[in-house]
């Protein structure tokens, strides 16, 4: 009648992982801006959708608005289905998961894994692409990811 209630061990969590969000929300901040700025000067990057680019349509707004620009970054490659998933194949560091994640950066295919109940054609009318990735920031290093990111790259 009052809603969901917790388990002691389950509450316990939440309340310590509560002392470290701030922490973890900043870091995933400052690593998401550094891989975005990283992913927009890529070669083989088509487009990097962060607001925290100038490059983003809402740039001024969001640097009006928020404190932030969060851990989640997307982008698509050049090419089609078939060098994104060999670039998504090669990461080592970030998991190939639906999840937007927690401490350990994941790796998304939209159009498969987020958009896999439509046909091709519902894809393509809500402008989505086969090439679209959707990257979760974790805590780790920017350096890190960067490297893994930039040896998937390599693969395509």
């Amino acid at each position: 009648m009052l809603g969901g209630v917790s388990d002691p061990n389950t509450a316990y969590l939440l309340i310590r992982g509560m002392k470290t969000l701030s922490l973890r929300v900043a870091q995933q901040n400052k690593t998401a801006q550094a891989v975005a700025e990283f992913l927009e000067n890529q070669p083989t990057v088509e487009k990097v959708w962060y607001a925290g680019l100038k490059s983003h349509p809402d740039y001024l707004l969001a640097q009006q608005t928020l404190k932030g620009f969060g851990g989640v970054v997307s982008f698509t490659i050049k090419g089609k289905r078939e060098e994104t998933f060999r670039f998504l194949d090669a990461l080592r560091l970030s998991f190939i998961s639906a999840s937007l994640g927690g401490l350990e950066s994941l790796v998304l295919h939209v159009a498969t894994q987020a958009y896999g109940d439509l046909t091709p054609e519902e894809r393509r009318q809500l402008n989505i692409p086969e090439n679209l990735v959707r990257l979760s920031i974790g805590i780790e290093d920017a350096e890190d990811i960067i490297a893994d990111l930039d040896q998937a790259f390599e693969k395509i």
